[in-house]
């Protein structure tokens, strides 16, 4: 019984992730608004208080890769940004914000919903984006080598995609925490799976008119 309910759960997240997703991106239908979050609760509302003219440079994980891992941004006339920033949205991509040592570094969120994930890496060594790389397929579900997977808690901070972590996450879903329980040989790759489904159930169980995350 525990195998049929793993399965079907394994099977609709691939399903949703790559015939909503086109693999690793977020739902070009999300009708992100471009501009900057000051906070995690902007992110949740698709609502960035802070909308001024800036340019975004792209990085992906190699050069034979086409798959976007983090960005940069650069404001128009020099300004300055006053407060921390949670994120910030391009209008297609959101990146949240991961701190390496000495230097602030914005990573790609991977998946649709409150809770999405994203690789990490404390030395990045990202190369700038190519439109000319090569398009990403199914394999690209694995974990770049050398990164770690994070996610986004419900506080908007953002945690390892440890075991522990996971199912503080996956409480308020009885089926999918005892699943995710009670697998033996949990991976990255594996925990992605969860990730997405967890957020996708979240994301259609969202009752109109309510506070709950439009994203």
């Amino acid at each position: 019984m525990r195998r049929s309910i793993l399965t079907a759960l394994v099977l609709i997240s691939f399903h949703f992730v790559f015939a909503q997703t086109n693999g690793l991106d977020i739902p070009k239908d999300s009708s992100l608004i471009r501009g900057f979050y000051m906070s995690y609760q902007e992110y949740l509302n698709n609502a960035p208080s802070l909308k001024i003219d800036f340019t975004t440079k792209l990085f992906t994980i190699g050069k034979n890769d086409s798959i976007v891992i983090r960005a940069e941004y650069q404001i128009a006339d020099s300004l300055e940004l006053e407060g921390e920033i949670w994120g910030f949205c391009d209008g297609k991509n959101v990146f949240v914000q991961c701190n390496t040592f000495f230097e602030f570094k914005y990573w790609k969120l991977m998946c649709k919903g409150p809770n999405p994930y994203f690789f990490f890496k404390k030395k990045s060594v990202a190369i700038p984006f190519s439109p000319f790389g090569l398009l990403a397929t199914a394999a690209s579900l694995a974990i770049p080598a050398n990164y770690d997977l994070m996610f986004v808690d419900d506080e908007g901070k953002s945690r390892y995609a440890s075991k522990y972590y996971l199912k503080r996450l996956f409480g308020d879903d009885p089926v999918l925490f005892k699943a995710f329980k009670e697998e033996k040989n949990m991976t990255d790759s594996l925990a992605t799976v969860y990730i997405v489904r967890y957020n996708y159930s979240k994301t259609v169980n969202t009752v109109p008119g309510s506070s709950s995350p439009s994203l």
